[in-house]
């Protein structure tokens, strides 16, 4: 039906929080009833010339995201999305492009459980899923496991799409609070 919305949760990951140090690694995307799926910069289609090339995956993402109506993150206004625009005008492209203006409104589901909306006591993600009991947890990951992904080690890769396909689960069942 074409008068449905496309709500689509969203995480990324990253070498760095700074662009000018690190690059993305990853997107996860799920829908209200849809399966979790993520672009690796490690795979193709998404693979760059080397390994901080991630011009491929900073578009993809960027798009399936200007495809959404609504898109929810969590600090996505203040990381994933300011990253993954520093990212894009790095490679020569154009940023996101969301707002009502033009078609995809962008909630950052971290404002209305840190003190906008409610005051759960604090503005982790962890927090929030412990707060309503969610049945869906953030994973940890230790800081040898993100460095190896970073170099290219597939395992170390699968455990990193891992922790950011967790948190996008988080988020969707987070929405209705």
């Amino acid at each position: 039906d074409g008068d449905l919305i496309r709500l689509l949760f969203f995480d990324t990951e990253s070498s760095d929080l700074a662009a000018s140090w690190g690059h993305l690694l990853c997107g996860s995307f799920c829908s209200m009833d849809g399966d979790v799926y993520s672009l690796r910069g490690d795979k193709r289609p998404w693979k760059g010339k080397n390994q901080i090339d991630d011009a491929r995956l900073c578009i993809s993402i960027r798009s399936e995201l200007e495809q959404a109506d609504i898109i929810c993150g969590w600090n996505s206004i203040l990381h994933d999305i300011p990253l993954l625009n520093a990212r894009l005008s790095l490679a020569g492209e154009q940023p996101c492009k969301l707002s009502e203006k033009h078609g995809t409104r962008h909630l950052d589901l971290m404002y209305y459980m840190g003190g906008q909306s409610m005051k759960v006591g604090g503005k982790r993600l962890e927090l929030a899923a412990t707060f309503f009991n969610c049945q869906n947890r953030k994973t940890s990951l230790e800081g040898s496991t993100w460095q190896l992904a970073t170099v290219g080690d597939g395992k170390a890769m699968d455990a990193v799409v891992d922790h950011c396909e967790a948190d996008v689960r988080v988020l969707r069942e987070l929405f209705p609070h």
